[in-house]
């Protein structure tokens, strides 16, 4: 046990140690309580209980988190350099923490972001806290970890025009404080709050629903188990001692498994009696009912049941990146950008293939039609099929269509400029080559000397 605790202390304090000593944790009445635009409520507190233990919610939330969690966190440089497209920041450690360990728990990249996305669709906040190393040497800090951060309580204060979050852990009833511009924080449904995202109240309904419905689902397998049937006594009114003497004797020859009593499994019994034994094992709830109360949740997260089930086409697959998922990832790198890129020369980009769920087909035709016009390298178009790069020069060459010339060219060819550069498509149609000094022809329209036909 003891090992236990100074485990989660060290952790704490490898999470949380280098805040700054503005007033201490200790003296809590130091930070003043930040004042708001639009309210006072600086407390965000986790909403749902039970919520993600609701089977469709749950589905609804591990479909967005684990589509999210796939996403290529890259660090790029904002301008380019000698007339080169923005490249990949060269020995940064940004991508690699998100590609591989994030922190030390050990949480991987993918859990990191999972668990981010789970958080922001169930409480429509989401934390990540970064955590440096200073560099004797270089007089630098760097960036070694990034963590989650979910806690019982999150408080906004104030202390000295600055904003501070105060982060409260039930488990170990331990209070932190950070500066808010070190957090990164993601929020969704964000309107009367000025900081926090609102929070998921307004689908409490349809959950109760949903929960009453299992209840009575439940109930009624409980029932259909325990009754076989039913026993009707046709000679009019019977007393209620006989009826329980009735059928104890019904079942003891009947519906039992003594060999003696019923050893031919036939039930048999005179017109005194009419059993009819219970079938029907269909649900008492009508199924659209059910489905309705599943399509509310669904549609709350964003999510369809094509989506859910891994049985969606292209559009659906299409139209679910961009409604959820292009709006968490826009959200997501200019948080990152804010709090990791300090120089504020380069950024970070979310990039996730938007053909990952493209048919083979479609692929084939986007492959087809920038290959057509020089827009794709050889290991583009094998990596949008799943096949291997070729690597170095080979596959970092282009294809293109003898029917396409660059604009530049042909912009040469009709204004009939002397300076051309080489490659096709310079070429006076013909092939007959310009003369100097040659005598100038009177044009229709004013054109200029050398002007040929429109391409």
């Amino acid at each position: 046990m003891e090992q236990k605790e100074t485990e989660r202390r060290s952790l704490a304090a490898r999470i949380f140690g280098r805040l700054k000593k503005k007033p201490t944790r200790q003296e809590p009445s130091g930070y003043a309580k930040a004042k708001l635009l639009n309210s006072w409520q600086t407390i965000f507190t986790p909403f749902g209980g039970s919520t993600y233990n609701q089977a469709q919610v749950r589905a609804a939330v591990h479909t967005f988190a684990k589509r999210a969690a796939c996403v290529k966190i890259r660090h790029v440089c904002t301008e380019a350099h000698n007339g080169e497209a923005c490249e990949d920041v060269k020995g940064s450690n940004i991508a690699g923490i998100f590609e591989g360990w994030a922190n030390q728990i050990p949480t991987t990249g993918y859990k990191l972001l999972y668990r981010l996305a789970t958080q922001y669709k169930l409480y429509n906040n989401a934390f990540l806290y970064p955590v440096y190393e200073y560099n004797e040497i270089t007089r630098r800090e760097k960036l070694v970890e990034i963590y989650n951060i979910n806690a019982s309580m999150t408080e906004i204060v104030e202390y000295e025009g600055e904003f501070f979050c105060i982060f409260t852990f039930t488990t170990s009833g331990n209070r932190y404080v950070v500066p808010y511009a070190d957090v990164i924080h993601v929020a969704a449904d964000v309107n009367e709050n000025d900081i926090f995202g609102e929070n998921n109240a307004s689908i409490r309904t349809t959950l109760k629903l949903a929960h009453s419905l299992k209840q009575n689902l439940e109930k009624y397998a409980e029932l259909i188990q325990i009754v076989r049937g039913i026993l009707v006594i046709n000679n009019g009114t019977v007393k209620d001692s006989d009826l329980r003497e009735i059928r104890k004797k019904f079942i003891r020859e009947n519906l039992t498994e003594d060999e003696d009593a019923n050893s031919g499994g036939l039930i048999v019994h005179d017109g005194k009696m009419t059993y009819k034994q219970l079938e029907a094992k269909e649900t008492p709830i009508p199924r659209t009912q059910l489905d309705f109360v599943k399509e509310e949740i669904y549609e709350y997260f964003g999510v369809s049941s094509a989506i859910v089930n891994n049985t969606a086409t292209t559009a659906q697959e299409t139209a679910f990146y961009n409604g959820e998922l292009v709006p968490f990832y826009t959200q997501l790198q200019q948080a990152l950008t804010a709090r990791l890129c300090r120089d504020k020369k380069t950024k970070i980009v979310c990039t996730s293939s938007r053909l990952a769920f493209a048919a083979l087909s479609e692929k084939h035709q986007i492959i087809t039609f920038f290959a057509t016009i020089g827009g794709i390298t050889l290991d583009e178009a094998r990596g949008l099929v799943g096949l291997p790069p070729f690597g170095g020069e080979e596959g970092q060459r282009r294809l293109q269509s003898l029917n396409y010339a660059s604009a530049s060219v042909v912009d040469d060819y009709q204004t009939g400029k002397k300076d051309k550069p080489s490659g096709g498509g310079d070429k006076p149609r013909g092939g007959k080559k310009e003369k100097e000094n040659e005598p100038q022809t009177e044009k229709t329209g004013g054109g200029e000397e050398g002007e040929g036909d429109a391409v």
